[in-house]
């Protein structure tokens, strides 16, 4: 085969990728999960074809079944990337002849019907630490509240929060307006990842994040120096960023109940006697 034909080949997987992923703002797994259910009815046919096509490799139909499955509790995004960076030329070729059409605007689409929802349940408590009066609950209408500089200086006023128990999937974009929060409270949701901007609410001293469905933290969270506790049980945490080491005012790190989890020694050593697992 010769280089033009073979350099084709290796980027072939970067083109699908770009195509599927890089179209759209995928920050969520939960939106992730969703692909399979906002794809167009062709490629979905297309695709499971492909699963049961007895012609094709074991191996090749074995991993087309395993992303839709994984894709329940792991990080969709980057396993997709692993799943067609895997593939070798002769299944690029076959994953070549999809149409992946306009995956890229409907899984926007869906991020974006995330993200709303997410806004949508913690905003009552907002309007109730404020005291608002005939307070919308219309998404784009909170968007553009919060995008008023007196009602950012509010919200920047917040020092507590408690997000608890609303069935959170993600904590929304706009999280980084209450940048004055000491105390935040997200236990018992359905949180499968943390925004990079958790990092941006520097003055955070409580952040208690248990009982949920975390497999990990941005690095970000190494931002957060005034940081003293930090509850991260009953997750599904499988490593620490190493970031973490960056908390130096940590007097308290729950780790219990992340059955997974392997603790490096050095968060042993460097937070001795502040750790509980």
């Amino acid at each position: 085969m010769n280089t033009e034909i073979t350099n084709y080949f290796d980027e072939l997987s970067n083109e699908m990728l770009e195509k599927i992923l890089y179209q759209c703002p995928v920050e969520s797994s939960s939106v992730c999960r969703k692909f399979f259910y906002t794809i167009p009815s062709a490629l979905k046919e297309q695709w499971n074809a492909l699963k049961s096509n007895e012609a094709l490799p074991f191996d090749f139909r074995n991993r087309l079944v395993q992303i839709e499955e994984n894709l329940q509790t792991a990080d969709g995004r980057s396993l997709i990337h692993a799943f067609f960076t895997s593939l070798n030329r002769p299944e690029k070729r076959l994953i070549k002849e999809l149409d992946f059409g306009n995956i890229g605007s409907e899984m926007s689409k869906a991020f974006q019907v995330d993200q709303d929802y997410n806004l949508v349940q913690f905003w009552p408590e907002i309007v109730r630490l404020l005291n608002l009066q005939h307070a919308s609950s219309n998404p784009q209408e909170i968007r553009i509240w919060m995008s008023c500089e007196i009602n950012q200086h509010r919200l920047a006023q917040i020092q507590w929060l408690n997000l608890s128990k609303l069935k959170l999937t993600t904590l929304p974009q706009e999280i980084f307006y209450f940048n004055g929060l000491t105390e935040l409270y997200l236990i018992d949701n359905k949180l499968t990842r943390l925004p990079d901007a958790i990092g941006n609410l520097t003055a955070l001293t409580k952040l208690h994040i248990g009982s949920n469905q975390l497999t990990r933290l941005p690095d970000t969270i190494g931002n957060l120096a005034s940081l003293r506790q930090l509850g991260l049980s009953k997750n599904q945490f499988t490593k620490l960023p190493d970031t973490i080491s960056n908390l130096k005012a940590l007097t308290e790190l729950d780790l219990r109940d992340n059955t997974s989890l392997v603790i490096p020694s050095w968060v042993l050593e460097k937070f001795m006697g502040k750790v509980q697992y």
